[in-house]
């Protein structure tokens, strides 16, 4: 479709906006814009501005049916994102398996603990004894280890002026009224109660005592036998026995701690009282840490 141009009157293209000849706006407001009519030109007016592609509208209402848009930090109401949410909740799980993870292996190490932890014993010499000469304890150590399998010995008394020293041959004996604090590690299955009730290790005697003095064999009388409390809380079996054909007396006090037995053993020549002073400052003085 054809136009005339107001300023020169050329026949130019309706869908020109300028005159190809001239140069003068065809349509517009102004002196130089022209006056013809658009409608009879057959042109359509612009009901709507005219949107170039791709372009949005950042005027748009607010609609309630369609939620504002958001940057991923939190809607309009600061509410977290769902994938913040998400990742807090992983969070929380890991910390509580963590938790529990610790909780078990803290259980485990308890127990170990209480299975394999040997309480250490502590005690000083009675009046009158002296910590024994390492001659008396490598002798003293050659009869435990004859006697009991993987005792360990933690003290040797004794009293320095009755030791006797004889040499027969190429042996060295050497004798001595001593008094040793051995022990016995991860006793498990030893029926010996580990207790602080006097009325418990009494009935265990009553039940024990017959098989218990033919432990002790053919060779020893039991003279005693009786339940013993110590300063520290722990209760322990008492025995005074003698070797048939000797003056000598040995006592003995066994006490379970735990999973580990302790030996606290006295020999002295000639008779004692039950029980001697030497047992009897010995039952208050021994601690368990």
């Amino acid at each position: 479709m054809l136009i005339t141009c107001p300023g020169c009157g050329a026949q130019v293209s309706a869908t020109e906006y300028f005159c190809s000849v001239c140069g003068k706006p065809l349509f517009g407001s102004g002196p130089d814009a022209g006056s013809g009519d658009l409608s009879d030109m057959g042109v359509p007016p612009l009901e709507e501005p005219i949107r170039l592609q791709g372009e949005e509208s950042f005027a748009a209402p607010y609609s309630a049916a369609a939620p504002p848009r958001h940057s991923g930090y939190g809607v309009v109401r600061g509410e977290p994102a769902p994938w913040k949410k998400r990742r807090t909740n992983i969070r929380w799980g890991w910390v509580v398996a963590a938790m529990i993870v610790a909780a078990f292996l803290g259980l485990g190490f308890y127990l170990a603990y209480q299975l394999f932890h040997v309480p250490e014993i502590n005690t000083t010499a009675p009046p009158g004894w002296s910590d024994a000469p390492e001659l008396l304890r490598d002798v003293t150590m050659e009869a435990l280890e004859a006697t009991y399998n993987d005792m360990e010995l933690d003290y040797l008394f004794c009293k320095l002026d009755d030791m006797d020293l004889g040499v027969e041959g190429e042996n060295i004996a050497l004798s001595s009224d001593i008094i040793y604090i051995a022990h016995i590690k991860y006793v498990l299955y030893d029926d010996l109660p580990d207790t602080e009730s006097f009325e418990e290790m009494e009935s265990y005697i009553r039940v024990k005592k017959t098989l218990l003095s033919a432990k002790m064999g053919e060779e020893i009388t039991v003279r005693e036998m009786e339940a013993i409390q110590l300063a520290c809380g722990n209760v322990g079996m008492y025995v005074l026995a003698s070797p048939n054909g000797s003056h000598a007396s040995i006592e003995e006090l066994i006490v379970k701690k735990k999973n580990t037995v302790y030996l606290i053993a006295i020999g002295q020549s000639g008779v004692v009282r039950f029980p001697s002073e030497e047992m009897e400052y010995l039952a208050g003085a021994i601690t368990f840490d």
